[in-house]
């Protein structure tokens, strides 16, 4: 059980307040924001457990956030008549409580990958080690086969770059020969401090 850190919660909590919601102030769905809908909801269906998420005194569980999805795709290109009644919204103002914020954004790139070991596609997509040395391995004894013996190689990339970003991204789609996709979602880590490649560019 994770412990919820109440001055966290507190802090979190003043980021945003309850707005009244009106269809004059609700956004165009168009093809852009259709195809980042139905994107969140491809996200949520693969999660391998039921994603729910709190904000301060606010959560929202899994249900709601795909009931939520649905119903803002039905309103692609129309007046949403109503939506007061169906949906709450919050605004997002800041610690400044004056709309200073920052949002960041995560992508899920797309690998190209082949279940077999071949000379093209020759470095291994692990997943979670069963089991291990005491100590955990580096990023760099695990390209030299540290874990070989005890963690499943779900594919292999014909990138090492490739395969960074997605452990960067937290998941990403491995795309097969045959055309087939598979979603990879993040596992766990090796707990030694994060090195960005850029720094090294």
């Amino acid at each position: 059980m994770v412990q919820e850190n109440p001055k966290n919660d507190h802090r979190l909590h003043q980021v945003y307040t309850l707005t009244p919601l009106a269809p004059s102030i609700f956004p165009v769905i168009d093809q852009a924001t259709l195809f980042a809908l139905n994107t969140q909801r491809s996200v949520l269906k693969y999660k391998a457990k039921p994603y729910n998420k709190r904000i301060g005194n606010l959560a929202i569980s899994h249900t709601q956030l795909y009931e939520t999805l649905d119903l803002l795709t039905m309103w692609q290109h129309v007046v949403p008549i109503g939506i007061e009644r169906q949906l709450d919204a919050y605004q997002i103002w800041g610690n400044n409580r004056m709309g200073k914020v920052r949002f960041t954004g995560y992508f899920a790139p797309i690998i190209k990958a082949s279940k077999e070991l071949t000379p093209t596609f020759r470095y291994p997509i692990y997943g979670q080690p069963l089991y291990c040395t005491a100590v955990a391995p580096t990023r760099k004894e695990i390209e030299e086969g540290a874990i070989r013996d005890c963690a499943e190689i779900i594919a292999y990339a014909s990138n090492k770059v490739d395969i960074y970003y997605m452990q960067l991204q937290g998941s990403g789609y491995i795309e097969y020969p045959n055309g087939k996709s598979e979603l990879l979602a993040f596992a766990g880590q090796n707990g030694h401090p994060y090195k960005s490649i850029e720094s090294y560019l």
